[in-house]
């Protein structure tokens, strides 16, 4: 079983979104007959997505007791505009290690549960680490205003877990050359989506499309680490693009994503610097279902959940012309009336069909619609049937011709066999 939700939460001017997903989670069966309702799904990884923001503390799932199994739980912390977030364990950090009791901040190491952190908005934001062990790691802090959280737990053993407090600190005087995540690219598409509505680097605000970014993140790494005399490397610079497209439908519907058949933009001619990224529901690794680039071709994606996040970065000023389309979808029974059926277990509005755009990972909503082929395809179409309708008649002339010559050749013959009998008498 797997659910998944949002919760979003004000803090004045500060922001804590989260996303979490649970799954095969281990419950007594009291608690068990309550997980299908989302409110009791929610209230698993609340101490940890929401936790008590009066105080700006958050906790993991359970605590005080022991954390729950099985369980990934997602928090974004945003800070007030030109400051960054500064983050602490206290009193208790005790989560599953394989290596026994020493502390872990090696992604590699921190396989059975652990406490991941990202340095910007999303999980595909610079790492800042992993961690793991029974002991207590120094203060780490955002270079912008935001920091994202990932908790994850494994089906066995689990551990006391941890209590963490944040704060905003202002921006030192010498970060006046860095890029606030408040200038970061981000385009939101939490609209209810009714019909097909699209994405477009037409999008981007005009501020993006002639800035300088950082490209070298370490030089900023003065930054993570720091409890005093926090510096900041002069950053390298190099001019790129890199925008997010977050699209969100209600749930139960899902999400289709059609790119049109439209070819890559020659732009991404290289991968590690020039990409399109898909993520579903999360933007973490595991989450991340594909990646466009060189020789890897666009393609629809049929999204698996209610959110998908769309990164476009290009290692240049100049905007690469992509479109794409995205609707929503519903899994079950199609409703004839007002549904197509996309013959998969998936139904679609109905207007959707034949609009020129496949909204059906299989294409059907775009078969047998000839009112809606191009001039050239209906000319060759004519052509087609002219051709079909001149060997047709080509082959009913030729078995008249023959119909006619056997004739012919039959009263020839009766001719001859009766002036042969009138001679012979």
């Amino acid at each position: 079983m797997e659910r998944r939700g949002y919760i979003v939460n004000y803090l004045g001017t500060a922001l804590i979104t989260a996303l979490f997903v649970i799954d095969k989670v281990l419950l007594s069966d009291a608690d068990a007959a309550s997980v299908n309702s989302t409110y009791s799904v929610l209230e698993i990884c609340e101490k940890f997505t929401v936790g008590d923001t009066d105080n700006r503390e958050f906790f993991s799932p359970n605590y005080p007791q022991n954390y729950t199994p099985n369980l990934e739980c997602w928090k974004v912390i945003r800070a007030p505009r030109h400051h960054f977030v500064q983050l602490e364990f206290k009193d208790l950090f005790s989560i599953e290690s394989p290596y026994g009791g020493s502390p872990r901040n090696i992604q590699q190491q921190c396989t059975t549960d652990y406490i991941e952190i990202h340095d910007g908005a999303y999980g595909y934001s610079p790492l800042i680490g992993r961690y793991c062990g029974h002991n207590f790691f120094p203060s780490m802090n955002s270079t912008g205003s935001y920091m994202w959280l990932m908790f994850h737990s494994d089906d066995v053993i689990e551990y006391s877990g941890f209590r963490a407090a944040y704060d905003f600190l202002p921006l030192p005087d010498n970060s006046s050359d860095v890029i606030s995540d408040d200038d970061h690219c981000m385009i939101f598409k939490f609209n209810k989506v009714e019909g097909q509505q699209h994405l477009s680097t037409a999008d981007i605000p005009t501020k993006h499309r002639k800035r300088l970014e950082t490209l070298e993140m370490h030089t900023r790494r003065d930054l993570i680490h720091s409890d005093q005399n926090i510096k900041i490397a002069p950053p390298t610079y190099k001019p790129f693009i890199d925008c997010t497209w977050d699209i969100r439908v209600e749930d139960p519907d899902k999400i289709f994503l059609s790119f049109g058949g439209h070819p890559l933009p020659a732009q991404f001619d290289n991968c590690a610097e020039n990409f399109v990224d898909i993520y579903d529901g999360n933007t973490d690794r595991k989450n991340q279902r594909d990646r466009f680039c060189e020789h890897r071709q666009l393609k629809d994606v049929k999204a698996r959940t209610n959110r998908v996040i769309v990164r476009i970065r290009v290692a240049s000023t100049d905007v690469p012309v992509l479109l794409a389309y995205y609707t929503k979808y519903r899994e079950g029974s199609c409703d004839n009336a007002t549904e197509f059926d996309c013959g998969d277990q998936t139904c679609i509005e109905k207007d959707l069909a034949c609009n020129r755009i496949s909204n059906c990972i299989l294409g059907w909503d775009e078969r047998h619609c000839p009112e809606l082929l191009p001039k050239s395809g209906k000319s060759e179409i004519k052509v087609l049937h002219l051709l079909l309708g001149g060997i047709a008649g080509g082959i009913a002339l030729i078995l008249i011709v023959a119909g006619v010559a056997a004739c012919w050749c039959a009263c020839a013959d009766r001719t001859t066999i009766n002036s042969k009998q009138e001679a012979d008498s």
